[in-house]
């Protein structure tokens, strides 16, 4: 739900988290399985505060499902891929603000 993801993302990435479940509800997709959150690592301390954080994240194990349970997630998705998340402190809290993947998507 909104305010489940709003307890750990802001800007950019709650939106596309927010358009994300609409999507699902709107196509009645309902998600099985869990995405796995594998080697995280602190790359850079941005001047503005905020931390640029890399991790490979393996969805292997996640299937979209459509109403009749066959798997709509499309072949060509990556199971493994690197990325890096922009964390932003608000109210004392660490919050994902943004996404975007590694040059080298491998991990």
């Amino acid at each position: 739900s909104q305010s489940d993801v709003s307890d750990v993302a802001t800007g950019s990435y709650l939106e596309s988290a927010i358009a994300l479940v609409a999507q699902y509800e709107d196509e009645d997709l309902r998600q099985v399985g869990n995405v796995k959150i594998e080697d995280v690592t602190v790359v850079q301390e941005t001047a503005d505060g905020k931390i640029l954080v890399e991790a490979c994240i393996d969805s292997s194990n996640v299937k979209i499902l459509d109403e009749n349970g066959k798997n709509a997630r499309g072949k060509g998705n990556i199971d493994r891929a690197r990325t890096i998340f922009t964390l932003t402190q608000l109210g004392g809290e660490w919050l994902i603000e943004d996404e975007s993947f590694a040059e080298d998507l491998a991990c």
